[in-house]
């Protein structure tokens, strides 16, 4: 049979029982021949009488809002689409009529048709979504264009409507929303008086929920950084973490129990929202307010809450595709890459924040004294040797090395398989040396540049005392240069996967101050080092050949100059000589 026979036959087709399946057939057919006419009628004359819980009239009625488009009646269909609850179709309907707010146009109409469905809910939340920052990798919530425009004006209008209108069963949901757009704005104030009204007004448990969270927000963003402030953050983060744990399901744990994607984009509600609240609100708050521990605490709390409460890691082997599956502490102490505890906002944050903030937080952290620091704790990464040898190795970094071997010399030898870097070069030797792969090589480190830094004070004899200068700068270098796992985790512009702002390592300032302090140093010690061997060493080419040209690097400077560093370009790039300009 034909299309056409089989419209013809359904339409004629008799049975009262068996009505509105004939219908169903006949507008199929019509549809696919494009008669779309012919298919509004038999909405209008029979289809639309039918029971509105019947299926067979449910099915049809996509059919007609696609006709109704198809002939230019995009008002029509527009209304079929709102009745449906059809979002995405009213949405592009109303997008293809022209209308410059067609995403608050389609709003309008859903509330207009069908007031109280749950689409309208999913719609205000997919337009709130869609401004509000996002948290994926890299993310800088002072870079984000948060532009106020003319849809966003157009859906303050419509809220302040509904809310003055009859027709509203959830008032709550519209000045939360208002409330939303208002800080979008960057009016604050009317922002909080929007959200006020929504805690009054008649609401659902899902928005009940959505203006808590709204209002931990406006709370960290207006309040004043004090003790009272902290005692209300503290409660709010109770709530927070109840909420977490209630909505967690196998799915999620499993989600974020694999190593690299709990580094990626959000995947969880609860933990995104508090997390969105410490890093983006809290953190950069209570840094200005100088109150830098708690903001460390926080970050530590945001970033390792879930991972906590989840307990195990699945780790993937891909040379064997296999998954074991371990508690994170297990894991946290294998020699394996360690993604996420040095590429978080807290691990960017103490690496960033100086040394004496740092070691100020370890202090209080270890030494929890209210019982808000102890409920942080519980939730956070506080390992004592994960903290303790990020201050010593900050302490090497700002060159302050009786610190360093303090710090250091209290993390323990188990731990040190796993500090995301290892070192193979022996870094008091001004050459690529392979040195033997020790597990204290930054504890040994620190106490040697310690050593030879009180034998440079204590030392009166000059070529002792530049033999020790010349030790001490070249250790100086290498530690950020050729030996840089010393005073870094990673080197690269980015760390991998890291959140934190690009950085340009060699361009920071202690970078500065150490290179030039080396450099300096190497300066001063030169004109008193006979010792030909050390002056090889340090690239005194010219030095050797002038004035001792007898002794054996100087012999190997005169006859085999092609071959050294100075003249052999590959070599002299991965050697990256640092005493070039003597």
């Amino acid at each position: 049979m034909t299309l056409e026979e089989i419209a013809d036959k359904a339409l004629s087709a008799t049975s009262p029982r068996l009505r509105d399946r004939y219908l169903l057939q006949a507008v199929r057919a019509l549809f696919t021949l494009k008669r779309y006419q012919e298919c509004v009628d038999i909405w209008n004359n029979e289809a639309s009488k039918l029971p509105e819980d019947n299926l067979m009239r449910q099915i049809i009625h996509p059919y007609i809002a696609g006709a109704e488009f198809e002939l230019n009646h995009n008002d029509e269909a527009m209304t079929h689409y709102a009745k449906m609850g059809d979002f995405g179709s009213l949405t592009y309907c109303s997008k293809a009529k022209g209308y410059e707010s067609y995403y608050v146009t389609a709003i309008e109409l859903m509330h207009k048709y069908a007031p109280n469905s749950d689409f309208v809910t999913s719609a205000l939340q997919g337009i709130v979504r869609s401004y509000e920052p996002q948290g994926i990798i890299g993310f800088d919530p002072e870079k984000t264009d948060r532009k106020f425009d003319g849809q966003l004006r157009d859906l303050r209008d419509l809220c302040n409507k509904i809310i003055r209108s009859k027709n509203c069963d959830n008032p709550a949901m519209w000045h939360y929303t208002l409330a939303f757009l208002h800080d979008l704005e960057g009016n604050t104030a009317k922002a909080s008086q929007a959200l006020k009204l929504a805690e009054s007004a008649r609401s659902t448990p899902f928005i009940d929920e959505s203006i808590k969270v709204f209002r931990i927000y406006l709370d960290a963003k207006t309040s004043n950084y004090n003790t009272a402030y902290e005692n209300k953050l503290h409660k709010q983060m109770q709530w927070f973490d109840g909420k977490i744990a209630e909505y967690l399901t196998d799915s999620i744990k499993n989600y974020s129990a694999e190593i690299i994607s709990a580094c990626y984009s959000p995947y969880y509600y609860w933990n995104d929202a508090m997390r969105r609240i410490l890093i983006s609100e809290v953190c950069p708050r209570m840094l200005k307010a100088g109150r830098t521990t708690k903001a460390l605490q926080m970050a530590n709390m945001s970033e390792n809450l879930l991972c906590n409460l989840v307990g195990y890691v699945r780790d993937y082997d891909w040379t064997t595709d296999s998954v074991t599956i371990m508690s994170r502490n297990e894991f946290r102490y294998l020699d394996t890459h360690n993604y996420y505890d040095y590429s978080n906002h807290f691990f960017s944050m103490i690496d960033t924040i100086g040394v004496d903030a740092a070691a100020q937080y370890v202090q209080a952290t270890l030494n929890p004294t209210t019982e808000f620091d102890r409920f942080i704790n519980e939730r956070s990464y506080v390992d004592s040797n994960y903290l303790n040898d990020i201050v010593g190795t900050l302490c090497l970094r700002h060159m302050r090395y009786a610190d360093a071997v303090k710090y250091l010399g209290r993390v323990s030898p188990d731990f040190k398989n796993h500090l995301n870097v290892t070192l193979y070069c022996d870094p008091f030797v001004n050459r690529n040396i392979q040195d033997k792969n020790t597990k204290e090589f930054k504890y040994d480190f620190a106490c040697k540049m310690l050593a030879l830094e009180q034998a440079i004070a204590l030392t009166d004899d000059p070529a002792r005392k530049a033999t020790h200068m010349a030790r001490f700068a070249i250790g100086l270098k290498n530690s950020f240069e050729l030996c840089w796992p010393l005073t870094h985790y990673s080197l690269a512009h980015y760390h991998w996967l890291q959140v934190c702002r690009q950085r340009q390592w060699d361009e920071e300032e202690y970078t500065e101050i150490a290179i030039a302090r080396a450099n300096k140093m190497a300066k001063e010690a030169l004109p008193y080092i006979t010792d030909t061997a050390l002056l090889y060493e340090l690239d005194q080419h010219k030095t050797l050949a002038e004035r001792y040209p007898d002794s054996p690097e100087g012999i190997l400077v005169r006859g085999s100059c092609d071959k050294l560093y100075d003249y052999n370009p590959l070599e002299y790039y991965n050697h990256r000589d640092i005493w070039d300009e003597y």
